[in-house]
């Protein structure tokens, strides 16, 4: 077979961006977000951080309706720069992956251990047997995924629902709070709501991704904005439902500050060890998406002469298993020679976590190359306002995403002849 089937529905398409989104910070980032304001700070940042994401679906849904190709943010890139911009989003995506999803791996891990009480000494091989399963579940087909991934959320959907009917009154009290900041409460710090949605966007990362699977949607002018704006409303709802639960229970003086402050709203029939199960799940449906969409990127970057041609090869049944194996195969490196060079877990995320700023900036100018009017300035100029947020934290660690940019810009001049475009 040679080309991607089509095998992605609405409904499909709305589980596969919502897995991206969605992971550990579900469960940390609400009690994190208490320890760094006051309750009704809080929330307030969450109410602000998702209607600062609107102006970000909106691009990616419109890129995606227009570039329906699995090289996806590439493509994008290239309408905004040219070529070398296809090359540089390719450079930076393997950049980001290479090291995220191994980190991503270690956190699995350290649950895993946890919940069957093995040593710490475990933890690479844990992570590893983590990294096999993200992948086969892959390599098994976009029905097998979404399979996987839907259980993974519904188990999720289902322990939330279990959390905010178990403290109901808490939800009430949230809603007063609620209720008080769109009235205009004098005591809010604009200062501290603007570190909170710096920390709180962290949560909405991952759409991005969904692009490369867009060469596999049915019908796809109908079912990509349904899937962008669809997974959009259902995150964001069980976020802010779980922030009001949150800032409910902590103006009613229960202790759920810290990353494990959920963990205290939970039935003592559930407990920390049903929270963990869960959160394992839904790791692993976040891992899976993620290798879905890279593995995707990685085949449209060896069809189009970016990457080695082997990369591009699919299976009978249309699966791009070459570039499983690769991934496997780096994830597996990097997870085993981490601890040699004394990388850490949080180091890793550090060194990739400004990637997003350059891709984001690819996608925000194709925007505004290939949209007129004041309307779609307004939008392209709300998501960059969003999209700095992530420079709040900007380090030495900004280097590495130059870096990439860069040695993807040289790789590009070095190419014989034009790249021909993928529509």
């Amino acid at each position: 077979m040679t080309e991607l089937p089509k095998e992605i529905t609405a409904l499909r398409g709305i589980i596969l961006a919502i897995t991206m989104i969605l992971g550990s910070g579900l469960f940390g980032l609400p009690g994190l977000a208490l320890d760094m304001g006051t309750p009704q700070e809080a929330l307030a940042a969450w109410i602000l951080i998702s209607l600062a994401m609107i102006p970000l679906i909106a691009i990616f849904s419109d890129l995606g309706t227009r570039f329906t190709t699995a090289a996806g943010l590439s493509r994008y890139a290239e309408e905004a720069v040219g070529p070398w911009g296809s090359v540089a989003v390719v450079y930076l995506m393997i950049g980001s992956v290479a090291f995220g999803m191994p980190a991503m791996s270690n956190i699995a891990a350290a649950y895993i251990a946890r919940l069957i009480g093995a040593p710490e000494s475990a933890t690479v091989v844990l992570s590893l047997a983590f990294i096999v399963t993200m992948v086969a579940s892959n390599v098994f087909g976009v029905r097998a995924t979404s399979a996987v991934n839907g259980i993974a959320f519904s188990t999720l959907a289902g322990l939330l629902l279990v959390v905010i009917v178990h403290n109901i009154a808490y939800l009430g009290v949230g809603l007063s709070a609620g209720a008080e900041i769109v009235r205009g409460n004098p005591s809010l710090s604009p200062r501290s709501i603007a570190r909170l949605c710096a920390l709180l966007f962290w949560a909405f990362l991952g759409w991005e991704n969904l692009s490369y699977g867009l060469e596999e949607f049915q019908n796809p002018r109908r079912n990509i904005p349904i899937a962008f704006w669809g997974s959009f409303v259902a995150v964001t709802a069980l976020y802010v439902l779980l922030a009001l639960v949150t800032t409910g229970a902590a103006l009613s003086g229960r202790a759920v500050g810290g990353a494990s402050g959920m963990a205290n709203l939970l039935p003592r029939n559930v407990g920390e060890k049903g929270l963990i199960a869960v959160m394992i799940l839904v790791l692993l449906a976040n891992g899976n998406a993620w290798v879905f969409s890279i593995s995707r990127m990685l085949y449209a970057a060896g069809r189009d002469g970016i990457l080695p041609a082997p990369l591009a090869r699919l299976d009978r049944r249309g699966i791009p298993t070459t570039s499983l194996i690769w991934l496997l195969a780096v994830f597996a490196a990097v997870t085993v020679l981490s601890p040699l060079t004394g990388l850490s877990t949080g180091q890793l995320v550090i060194l990739v976590s400004q990637n997003f700023v350059f891709l984001f900036a690819f996608a925000i100018v194709a925007y505004w190359r290939l949209n007129g009017g004041l309307k779609s300035r307004l939008v392209g100029v709300a998501a960059a306002a969003t999209s700095a947020l992530l420079l709040s934290d900007l380090s030495w660690s900004v280097l590495f995403p130059a870096a990439l940019t860069a040695t993807g810009y040289l790789a590009s001049t070095r190419k014989k002849g034009p790249k021909e475009k993928t529509t």
